[in-house]
């Protein structure tokens, strides 16, 4: 029959996992909340307000920024011989090859997605003005360094191209979210609870 102790040490280990199944199921939802909204707006309303692109001019500044950012890059450091055509959002390394960077590339969603889960999730509102634009620039500069790795790739092994455009990088941005989130949980949201020697007393009544 297990006795005090090990009936405090099992209480306080209940109450930790408690909390953190909580967060985990908050992120969850708000993710979901998100892709449906997003589908919907889509959907019904063709991403407008009042008729109006709204996301167009954003898309198009990152993506503008994305591609002159990915060349310097590609051409100061990797010496790769390229050239762009803002207007049509293209890397070209040859006349007839090139890397085309559309509106999925900018990491507009991404960043989207990513400040609907902090803004709705619990934490101080003091912390979020800094975390959240250091998270977003996180996620903006991994959108760059996917264009460029891409275009290396693309330019070195084409063949790896579709299996690390489609799946690879998909899996590098859910992991940074959830690294990015772990990181406001535990440093931002809310200390959790811990077995402490206070738990592993006996109570006294």
């Amino acid at each position: 029959m297990p006795g005090p102790v090990t009936k405090r040490f099992h209480s306080a280990r209940t109450r930790y996992i408690f909390n953190n199944f909580k967060d985990i199921i908050i992120f969850i939802i708000l993710i979901f909340i998100f892709t449906l909204a997003g589908y919907l707006w889509k959907h019904y309303y063709d991403y407008t307000i009042f008729g109006v692109h709204v996301l167009d001019p954003i898309y198009d500044f990152l993506i503008k920024w994305n591609l002159l950012t990915s060349y310097w890059i590609l051409k100061t450091i990797f010496s790769i011989h390229l050239t762009y055509v803002i207007d049509t959002s293209r890397l070209y390394f040859t006349d007839v090859s090139y890397l085309y960077i559309y509106h999925g590339c900018s990491g507009l969603v991404e960043m989207a997605m990513f400040l609907f889960i902090t803004l709705f999730f619990p934490g101080k509102w003091i912390a979020k003005l800094w975390f959240i634009p250091v998270s977003l620039l996180i996620i903006y500069i991994t959108s760059i360094l996917r264009i460029v790795f891409l275009s290396l790739v693309y330019y070195y092994k084409p063949g790896w191209f579709l299996f690390i455009h489609e799946y690879l990088f998909n899996v590098i941005f859910f992991v940074l979210f959830f690294v990015l989130w772990l990181a406001w949980v535990k440093w931002f949201y809310k200390k959790k609870p811990e077995i402490s020697q206070t738990d592993l007393k006996p109570k006294v009544d």
